[in-house]
């Protein structure tokens, strides 16, 4: 008997480090992975690819959402949602983030630092919460939340894009935070070229 419940300790320790050994750092896949790796493992649909990304599509909580997976010398460096859908109603997207938000508190705990979530260019429609959607709209309000753990920084942000509200959900990995600094000074350094 008392061997009996040795084996059985054994077994519940090895398959203890096993599922902290394999676990994945984001949806099925690990920071440092390759493009091929990465590939082999995402279920979305898989919309464009080059050296350093791949595009999926898939649905989120009901909504459309683009994943890019983002990297640098063939390793996951960062992935990322962009909400794709667009609303007539500026506050829903409000309602968005609002849900999207929650889920991300229930999975990886309170916000970082709360007080800078709310960045304000122009206080028009501050302490007016049913226009915060419309003061997005117009570049006035912008939204950013942050959560870290060992392995990774994740970011939900509500702001004014290119082509309206876009709401973002980014992950970076902590391992590979030189190899996104050097992405980003590449990406600002072909921008000065283009000038």
């Amino acid at each position: 008997m008392k061997k009996r419940l040795t084996v059985i300790l054994i077994i519940v320790v090895v398959l203890s480090f096993s599922s902290v050994l394999f676990a994945e750092d984001f949806r099925n896949v690990n920071w440092g992975m390759t493009r091929e790796e990465v590939k082999n493992r995402e279920v979305g649909q898989l919309i464009k690819e080059d050296n350093n990304f791949v595009l999926y599509m898939l649905e989120l909580n009901g909504y459309d959402f683009a994943l890019i997976y983002i990297f640098y010398d063939n390793k996951l460096i960062t992935a990322r949602y962009g909400l794709m859908e667009t609303f007539i109603n500026n506050q829903k997207h409000i309602r968005v983030k609002d849900d999207f938000l929650e889920l991300l508190k229930d999975k990886y705990g309170e916000i970082a630092n709360p007080s800078i979530t709310m960045l304000w260019s122009n206080d028009a429609y501050k302490g007016k919460p049913s226009k915060y959607g419309t003061a997005v709209s117009l570049g006035y309000l912008t939204y950013i939340y942050r959560w870290e753990t060992d392995d990774m920084k994740i970011y939900l942000s509500l702001y004014n894009g290119e082509y309206g509200n876009s709401l973002m959900i980014e992950y970076n990995s902590k391992a590979h935070k030189e190899e996104i600094e050097k992405l980003k000074e590449f990406k600002q350094n072909k921008v000065k070229n283009d000038l």
